[in-house]
């Protein structure tokens, strides 16, 4: 059943697709005047629509875009495409750090792979500060400009 172990990983990880779905959905929001229904996000993505729908969510959670509800409605920008960074895309779909670090707990008699694990936790955040810094100096409306 591949298509329910596809809806299964679109339940349970924030990847690196969902930043790329999630800045392609705010170019799209940025071009278009008033709101945007998910299907026709969706479609001009070609992306699958309840995961774009769980990336929109994680967007709306962090005011980046506002939701309407009801026949004239669907999603826009919160704010101007100048004044969202890319960085406020990352924190927004981006739940852990830019290096996926083991989810298993070290073993507690093992001080060498506790020893590890701290050492790639605080590799990790380095990484994640450097992304944060980059991302910083981008915004939808200058990938908008860039892609016309």
């Amino acid at each position: 059943m591949p298509e329910q172990e596809d809806m299964m990983s679109i339940e349970t990880s924030m990847g690196s697709g969902w930043f790329a779905v999630a800045v392609q959905a705010l170019v799209v929001l940025a071009r278009t005047e008033g709101n945007c229904s998910s299907s026709m996000i969706a479609c001009s993505l070609k992306a699958h629509a309840v995961f774009l729908r769980r990336v929109m969510a994680q967007l709306v959670r962090s005011d980046i875009v506002e939701v309407r509800e009801g026949r004239d409605g669907g999603y826009r920008l919160s704010r101007a495409a100048e004044c969202i960074t890319l960085a406020d895309v990352y924190k927004a779909v981006h739940g852990v750090g830019a290096l996926d670090l083991s989810p298993y707990e070290a073993h507690s008699d093992c001080t060498f792979t506790c020893r590890i694990s701290a050492v790639m936790h605080a590799i990790s955040n380095e990484v994640d500060e450097q992304v944060q810094i980059t991302l910083t100096q981008h915004t939808i409306a200058q990938i908008v400009a860039k892609a016309l």
